[in-house]
């Protein structure tokens, strides 16, 4: 979660291009991937994208700050809602996600003035790009589309404007987050790995076992009386 301690960095994620903003970057930096790593909204390998990452991190260190990303217009696909009633809202909507083609979507439906836009991009292209930074101790904490960020998501490049207004209405982009933050799934898998289960406590897998045993002896004897 964003912290008092920790910094906020604004990455405009692009197509081929990542840039970042803030932090106490004294400009906005830019990480170009090349054609043969990302093709059509698709991270097409995976290792030499995190390899990538990795050494253009050593060369200029970002701390340890919390990720904020706005998608471009390039990266996402979104679809004002011409219906009225909720069932036929809904349909739309649905219809729309179906017309994508990607297996696995990141949706939102967002309320802008006295309209609703449905928005979808590719998740695993996403989550590929969110896991290149979690592996070098980087959390991404909000993903939101551009057209949040209002006429400023006309342009093709974020800026310093772009970036400080990301910044400055960070609360208002949080409430309209893609995805799920690192620390609610930390919690999630330490609460679920604290429960015990047949395979990670032996001692009840024997328990477990002693009553089926004890089970079959009761249903034999009751068995050998009748």
């Amino acid at each position: 979660m964003f912290g008092q301690k920790t910094s906020i960095i604004v990455v405009f994620v692009d197509r081929n291009r990542l840039q970042f903003y803030g932090g106490g970057l004294t400009a906005i930096l830019a990480l170009d991937i090349p054609p043969a790593i990302a093709k059509d909204l698709e991270i097409a390998n995976r290792d030499a994208f995190y390899t990538l990452v990795n050494q253009w991190l050593k060369q200029n260190n970002l701390g340890g700050a919390d990720l904020l990303f706005i998608l471009s217009a390039q990266t996402y696909f979104e679809k004002a809602i011409a219906t009225t009633g909720e069932s036929e809202q809904e349909t739309e909507i649905l219809s729309f996600y179906d017309s994508i083609p990607f297996e696995v979507l990141s949706t939102k439906v967002l309320t802008m003035q006295t309209k609703k836009v449905a928005v979808a991009a590719n998740k695993d292209f996403i989550e590929a790009i969110r896991h290149a930074f979690m592996l070098q101790g980087l959390h991404v904490v909000t993903v939101v589309p551009a057209i949040l960020l209002g006429t400023l998501s006309a342009k093709r490049w974020m800026d310093a404007e772009m970036g400080a207004y990301a910044l400055k209405h960070i609360d208002m982009l949080r409430g309209q987050n893609m995805i799920e933050s690192d620390e609610p799934m930390s919690m999630a898998n330490t609460t679920a790995s604290s429960v015990p289960t047949a395979k990670n406590n032996p001692k009840l897998m024997i328990l477990v076992g002693v009553l089926g045993v004890l089970l079959l002896i009761l249903i034999f004897f009751a068995f050998v009386r009748t």
